[in-house]
C-alpha cells in the first residue's frame, strides 16, 4: 500500500502541472490484433494464438520559473483469444519533479521508476513471468556560494526500493554528498565531491523468513564537466569502498560521458565506467534510457547485494529530412559482491538498429533489429536472442493511422529446453490524440547528479 501511495502522489503532483499551459503532452491510443506461431515461446513450437490488446501512453514535459517536470507513461491490456494465456496488464512510468524554493540555492528533487521485469529472468518474456519494481527517490540540493566563485552543494536523498516479488526484500536507502566547487559556469563545473550512502533490506515479507541484509558504500571523487555549443561532456574520477557484513571492499570509480553533434544530421553519445551499485538503482537509470517505459526488462535480477557494476554504451543517431536511425551498442558486467546466489555474476551485450523512412508524406517503412546476449556466468548459462521486425504505416489523417507489423524472435540458448523461435504478425490502429510540440527533453550529461 504504501508503494501505490508513493506512486499516487507523484502522478497527481505531475498531473497538476499538465494543467499549466507550458506543459507539452504527447497522448496516443493504440488497439490492434497480434496473431503468434509461438505464443508461449516454448521449445517445442508452442500454440499459436490472437492476441488483441489497447494500450494507452501519456508523456508530458512542463517547466517553469520555480519547476521542472516530466512524465512517461503507458498502460496495455492484453486478451488472449483461445486462453493460451490469462488475460494481462502492462504497465510502467517514469516520473521526474524538480522544485525550486529559492532559484539557484535550494531545490527539491523527486524522482520514480515503475514497471516490469522478469520473475525468472532464466524463463521467456509472457505475462505469466512478469513481476513489477520500482525505485523512488527524493530529497535537496542546497548551494551555498555562488557559482562564479568558491561554492559548495549539499545534497541528500531518501529512497524506497520494492520488488513486488515476496522473495527478494525491498530496501531503504539515505544518501548524502557534499561538492565543493571551484569558481565556474552554469556550463562547467571542476569539483571534489564526497558520497555516502546507507542501505537497508526490509525484514521478512509476506510471511518469508528473509534475512535483512545492509551495507554502506562511500565514494570520493573529482568531477569535470563542461557543456558546449555541440559537445557536452563530463568524468568522475576517484575511489570506492563498500562496507558489508564486516567485510570492506575498495574499488577505483570511473564514469565518464561524451555527447557530440557532429553534423545537422548525426549526433554521437558515448558512455564508461565502474562503480559499485545496487539493482534498482540501476533499473532506474536504464529505464530513464528505455523509450518504451513498460517493455518487460530481461536484464534486472532479483539478486539483492551491492554490485560492482561496469558498463560501456555508444549511440550513434541520424535525422534527416525523411530518414532517422539509430545504431547502439552496449556491455554491461555485473557482480554481485557476498553473494553466493546462481545468478551472482551477470554479463550483458547488445547490439540494435532501428531505421524510419518517410516514403511518401502519408507511408512509412520502420526496419530493425537486436542482437542481445546474456550470460549467466556461475551455472555457465548463456542465451543468443535474434530480433528483427517490419513495419508499414499509412497516416490516414493527421491524428489517424494504420500500421502493419512482422517480426521475428529467436533464442539460442546453453539451456536447450529454453530455446524458441516466434514469428508474429501485428495489425493495430493509432490515434494520436494529441501530439508533442517538441521531442522529448534530453537529459543532459553535463550537469552534476545527472549519471
Amino acid at each position: 500500500m504504501t508503494r501505490n501511495k508513493i506512486s499516487l502522489g507523484i502522478l497527481t503532483a505531475l498531473g497538476l502541472v499538465a494543467r499549466v499551459q507550458a506543459a507539452d503532452v504527447n497522448l496516443a491510443f493504440r488497439v490492434g490484433d497480434t496473431y503468434s506461431d509461438n505464443v508461449r515461446r516454448v521449445a517445442e513450437g508452442g500454440p499459436s494464438d490472437n492476441v488483441g490488446g489497447a494500450s494507452m501512453m501519456l508523456d508530458l514535459a512542463s517547466q517553469g520559473v520555480s519547476y521542472d517536470a516530466e512524465l512517461r507513461s503507458a498502460l496495455t491490456y492484453l486478451h488472449y483469444v483461445d486462453n493460451t494465456l490469462d488475460d494481462a496488464f502492462l504497465r510502467g512510468f517514469s516520473g521526474r519533479f524538480n522544485y525550486s524554493f529559492v532559484p539557484g540555492r535550494f531545490e527539491w528533487i523527486t524522482q520514480e521508476n515503475y514497471g516490469p521485469v522478469l520473475e525468472d529472468p532464466l524463463s521467456p518474456d509472457r505475462p505469466d513471468n512478469w513481476t513489477y519494481d520500482s525505485y523512488f527517490s527524493t530529497g535537496p540540493d542546497i548551494q551555498f556560494g555562488d557559482v562564479g566563485g568558491f561554492h559548495a552543494i549539499a545534497s541528500a536523498r531518501y529512497a524506497r526500493a520494492d520488488y513486488e516479488n515476496a522473495d527478494a526484500p525491498g530496501s531503504h536507502q539515505l544518501e548524502g554528498q557534499l561538492t565543493l566547487a571551484m569558481p565556474g559556469s552554469e556550463h562547467s563545473e571542476r569539483s571534489l565531491n564526497i558520497n555516502a550512502q546507507r542501505v537497508e533490506q526490509q525484514q521478512g515479507r509476506v510471511g518469508q523468513n528473509l534475512v535483512a541484509d545492509s551495507y554502506d558504500r562511500q565514494e570520493l571523487f573529482g568531477r569535470i564537466a563542461s557543456d558546449f555549443t555541440r559537445t557536452s561532456l563530463y568524468a568522475e574520477f576517484g575511489a570506492s569502498a563498500l562496507h558489508d557484513d564486516g567485510e570492506t571492499s575498495t574499488a577505483p570509480l570511473l564514469r565518464v560521458g561524451l555527447d557530440r553533434n557532429l553534423s545537422r544530421m548525426f549526433n554521437l553519445a558515448l558512455a564508461a565506467g565502474t562503480q559499485y551499485s545496487d539493482n534498482l538503482t540501476r533499473y532506474g537509470r536504464l529505464q530513464d534510457g528505455d523509450p518504451d517505459v513498460h517493455e518487460p526488462r530481461q536484464d534486472i535480477t532479483r539478486v539483492n547485494n551491492a554490485m560492482q557494476e561496469r558498463f560501456a554504451e555508444t549511440t550513434l543517431e541520424m535525422r534527416g529530412t525523411r530518414t532517422f536511425g539509430a545504431l547502439r551498442v552496449a556491455y554491461n558486467e555485473l557482480d554481485f559482491l557476498h553473494s553466493t546466489a546462481p545468478l551472482a555474476s551477470q554479463e550483458y551485450r547488445d547490439v540494435s538498429l532501428d531505421l524510419r523512412r518517410q516514403l511518401t508524406p502519408r507511408v512509412y517503412v520502420n526496419v530493425g533489429g537486436t542482437y542481445s546476449q546474456r550470460k549467466f556466468n556461475e551455472i555457465a548459462r548463456t542465451d543468443d536472442d535474434y530480433y528483427g521486425y517490419l513495419a508499414t504505416g499509412w497516416l490516414m489523417s493527421q491524428t489517424l493511422s494504420l500500421q502493419v507489423t512482422g517480426r521475428y524472435l529467436k533464442r539460442d540458448s546453453t539451456d536447450t529446453t529454453q530455446q524458441y523461435t516466434e514469428r508474429s504478425v501485428q495489425l493495430e490502429l493509432i490515434y494520436q490524440a494529441i501530439a508533442r510540440k517538441a521531442e522529448r527533453p534530453e537529459r543532459k550529461i553535463k550537469m552534476r547528479g545527472v549519471r
